[in-house]
């Protein structure tokens, strides 16, 4: 509930931003990111409709003014609605054109983006032979792009690892998961730092690591600490991070119950737990 008060305080604070902007003629950056932000707040708050009407105005205003270079961003933005709704060839289109609008436009990060995007949602798909396919276009921008976006590299591998752990190649995801680690804390993203912890977390719970387990939580939960945000919103408005509801040790470290599952069953034990990592985090 206080969550969803303080999303609501956020909307009115954005709309009386939005048409401040609106009377000033303004029809650049303020304006543009007023209408993102709206839309991903209602996002946010499971309100679809209104999400996709704040993101589609956004479209029309940079069609209006010949902006390849945020349109990309405004088709992207589209397909995240499009996910929810779990209409997924759909988003797959928008993310595809918006793919070959930042590319026109050499705009690495946004090309690249678009990538990792359908790639972890081949992977929510199950369709890891795919998922591998674009990831490895997707190293492909990167290295022909010169290192213009270091900042990619630490999702790539996450996003990778992430495809890995669905497709329960534990050993290869570990070692993703730890790369992944390692760059973003080099680049001080500390968003994938903790997930990619977290996700250490969950490896060493399959394996019936419980005490390995409880580090690599605790060490995630340090990190959220030092971000300044509650552990349970570590995958808000990130569902292209989001691992699957059968990894549910998290929430169970959350909750103070890790240390209650029987080391020798422990995949067994977290079959029932199924609903629990996403509740909080969505």
């Amino acid at each position: 509930m206080m969550r969803k008060g303080r999303l609501q305080e956020a909307l009115v604070l954005l709309t009386g931003a939005r048409a401040f902007f609106e009377r000033s003629g303004d029809s650049t950056n303020y304006l543009s990111w007023a209408m993102c932000l709206q839309g991903e707040v209602e996002l946010s708050s499971g309100n679809c409709l209104a999400a996709r009407h704040h993101f589609d105005a956004r479209l029309s205003l940079h069609i209006r003014m010949n902006d390849d270079y945020r349109q990309a961003n405004c088709l992207a933005h589209l397909a995240t609605v499009e996910i929810v709704e779990g209409n997924i060839a759909e988003a797959h289109k928008l993310l595809q054109g918006a793919f070959v609008l930042a590319t026109g436009v050499k705009d690495v990060h946004e090309a690249c983006s678009a990538l990792w995007y359908r790639a972890a949602l081949a992977s929510d798909e199950g369709d890891f032979s795919f998922a591998r396919d674009l990831l490895r276009r997707l190293r492909a921008e990167l290295a022909a792009s010169g290192g213009r976006s270091d900042v990619a590299f630490p999702i790539v591998t996450y996003i990778s690892a992430r495809n890995e752990l669905f497709a329960q190649d534990y050993p290869t995801a570990r070692d993703l998961f730890s790369s992944a680690a390692e760059y973003s804390g080099e680049q001080s993203i500390m968003w994938y730092q903790a997930r990619s912890t977290r996700a250490l977390g969950e490896i060493s719970l399959l394996e019936n690591d419980i005490a390995g387990a409880e580090v690599w939580f605790s060490k995630t939960k340090t990190l959220c600490n030092s971000m300044g945000i509650r552990p349970e919103f570590l995958y808000v408005n990130a569902g292209h991070c989001k691992l699957k509801e059968s990894h549910g040790g998290w929430n169970l470290f959350l909750g103070g119950r890790l240390q209650s599952l029987c080391p020798h069953n422990v995949s067994l034990e977290l079959g029932p737990l199924r609903g629990l990592c996403e509740e909080t985090s969505a």
